[in-house]
């Protein structure tokens, strides 16, 4: 099989999707970018819940849809929700309109259920197997310098323009990385799927009790990650700090996230899949066997 996606030194189109994907202008005050245009702190809550929600509803039809219109086409839909998502969030924030929250939140919830597992089946389509992890790693590695870059031009576009100006390079960015999906080559080959499906599996899932303490345990670490990453600028504020403070913490936490990931591309490649389940990630119904 002809492989068409360089794994080499210089940035490819992947790289710089996921550069633009990670240019996240508005995360340290994510917060604050709702409850500014009057979200409550329960509201918020209720809309990650929704987005948490319509993800995992969205997951089995999305999966099928693939099945369909492929990998590189559902990779498109996925951004172009991405960035209708950000467009209404900043509507929303404009508007101070909680429907339009609602309706962002659930655009967002259907742009990870696209998301989920797509990108691991296409890498894996388009490249050698040897080169699969590499590759994937360099990937997350472009997307958190993309939000690294984004958190240091926080600090210069939220003293220029404030939250709109943050909201709409967000959408620009956002854009570009919709722009970029359509340079992805085509996945040269499909995966054989006619390997023997063990029945029942995701009755068998529900009935283990191991996995329903995992589930306990990631959801969580998921509400710790909304604590820290949503909270922290308010904590910050009560404190008599202001929210340029985030921009510090977030170098941090995304630099150790840089270095994660080719550790754990070091370990996937020692360990093999029991590494990509405690991983815990792209768990979706994309890949296939």
């Amino acid at each position: 099989m002809k492989h068409i996606v360089d794994a080499g030194r210089l940035p490819d189109g992947l790289d710089l999707l996921s550069f633009c994907d990670g240019l996240v202008f508005f995360a340290p005050v994510a917060l604050l970018v709702r409850t500014t245009a009057g979200v409550s702190a329960g509201q918020f809550f209720l809309l990650q819940a929704l987005i948490a929600a319509a993800a995992l509803l969205g997951e089995l039809p999305c999966g099928r849809l693939t099945d369909r219109i492929g990998y590189r086409s559902t990779i498109r839909l996925c951004e172009g929700c991405f960035f209708l998502a950000r467009a209404l969030l900043l509507a929303a924030f404009l508007a101070r309109s909680l429907p339009l929250f609602v309706l962002e939140a659930a655009v967002e919830g259907l742009a990870i259920s696209l998301e989920s597992g797509t990108w691991d089946a296409y890498l894996y389509g388009v490249l050698p197997p040897e080169r699969y992890l590499p590759k994937k790693a360099r990937m997350e590695n472009w997307g958190t310098a993309g939000f690294l870059v984004s958190t240091l031009g926080y600090v210069g576009l939220y003293a220029a323009g404030g939250l709109p100006a943050l909201l709409g390079a967000t959408v620009c960015a956002s854009a570009a990385a919709f722009a970029l999906s359509f340079t992805l080559p085509r996945e040269t080959a499909r995966r054989e799927r006619g390997a023997a499906r063990t029945p029942g599996g995701l009755g068998r899932l529900l009935a283990s009790r191991q996995a329903w303490l995992l589930m306990g345990l990631l959801a969580a670490l998921s509400v710790g990650r909304l604590l820290v990453n949503f909270f922290y600028a308010e904590r910050l504020g009560a404190c008599g700090l202001g929210e340029l403070w985030m921009t510090p913490v977030i170098l941090g936490y995304s630099c150790i996230q840089m270095l994660a990931a080719p550790i754990l591309a070091k370990r996937l490649e020692r360990y093999g899949i029991d590494g990509v389940i405690a991983e815990g990630t792209e768990s979706g119904g994309h890949v296939g066997e």
